[in-house]
């Protein structure tokens, strides 16, 4: 048994779930079609959409995020396939969705992602940071956890610490309205000033979520 992956009206306090803070890009989901009337190709962008840091992969709107294991790059920018053919994650690999214990934590991670800005494009894409909920298979490590499942609970934009770009974040912001979660923004000062999350007990919340 699992949960479906529409989420329908939102995220639940779904028994066994873990709450940690992750970081993304926004980037705008753009569609490449050909067009056969006039033989040429065009594309259409849509709405802004959550992006791992790390690889090409988006998370959509009021779908749980569902973890598999591809060679990419995890936490802190290490290779993550271990090799073989397993469910993600596994205690032998690094793969699985990623989440830390706290925005200090968090802003470490950030603080790495910004010293690799040209390869991670950082100047051309807003960095989105949030509390998302996890369940499923959810593996503890030193900073944090990796999970099976994940969905966003809280969404932060994260403003410039040069002026204020709220106004050209509105966009952004209408569209994360999609997800379904609060929205609100922050400054890289204010994700110093929160408290660690409480830890997971267990090793493995959940080998199967149950169906809400």
């Amino acid at each position: 048994m699992r949960f479906p992956d529409d989420l329908g009206g939102g995220v639940a306090d779904y028994p066994g779930t873990v709450e940690g803070w992750r970081l993304w890009i926004a980037r705008r989901h753009v569609i490449r079609y050909f067009d056969n009337s006039w033989g040429v190709r065009r594309k259409k962008t849509g709405p802004y959409l959550l992006r791992s840091v790390t690889c090409d992969d988006f998370w959509r709107p009021r779908q749980a995020k569902v973890a598999d294991c591809t060679q990419t790059l995890g936490f802190l920018f290490e290779l993550t396939h271990s090799g073989g053919d397993h469910n993600a994650p596994d205690p032998k690999c690094k793969c699985g969705l990623y989440a830390v214990d706290s925005l200090t934590r968090l802003l470490e991670v950030y603080d790495t992602w910004s010293k690799l800005g040209s390869r991670l494009e950082i100047e051309r894409y807003p960095a989105v940071v949030g509390r998302v909920k996890m369940w499923g298979k959810v593996i503890p490590g030193e900073h944090g956890w990796r999970a099976q499942y994940a969905y966003p609970a809280e969404l932060f934009i994260v403003k410039s610490v040069i002026g204020n770009l709220v106004n050209r974040h509105l966009p952004l912001y209408e569209d994360l309205q999609n997800y379904g979660v609060p929205v609100d923004f922050i400054t890289p000062t204010e994700m110093m000033g929160h408290i660690d999350l409480r830890r997971a007990d267990k090793a493995e919340v959940a080998e199967e979520p149950r169906r809400a």
